[in-house]
């Protein structure tokens, strides 16, 4: 059976335990969806992945029950600093 992970805490969980964003398909556990959304309740409730506005009863629905609408692959934002060395070993 295919483990998915939440895309918060990496934790792998069987699809009955994770919960699925209907638009950009973000998968998540319970815990984490529910802290995320708290700590982001003065702006209002967004998803943790792609920042729309969702409601946590009606965007986020059970993965098992998602209908054969599951993730192919998960797209994770990075920031890259790169840093320049001069002739002398220096920073530019």
């Amino acid at each position: 059976m295919w483990e998915w992970t939440c895309a918060i805490c990496l934790e792998e969980l069987a699809d009955s335990e994770l919960l699925v964003h209907t638009s950009c398909g973000g998968t998540f556990c319970d815990s984490c969806l529910e802290v995320s959304m708290k700590h982001r309740s003065d702006n209002g409730h967004c998803c943790p992945i792609c920042q729309s506005p969702a409601s946590r009863t009606d965007d986020f629905i059970p993965l098992s029950s998602s209908m054969g609408h599951k993730p192919a692959a998960r797209i994770l934002a990075i920031p890259v600093c790169q840093r320049y060395i001069n002739e002398d070993n220096k920073p530019v």
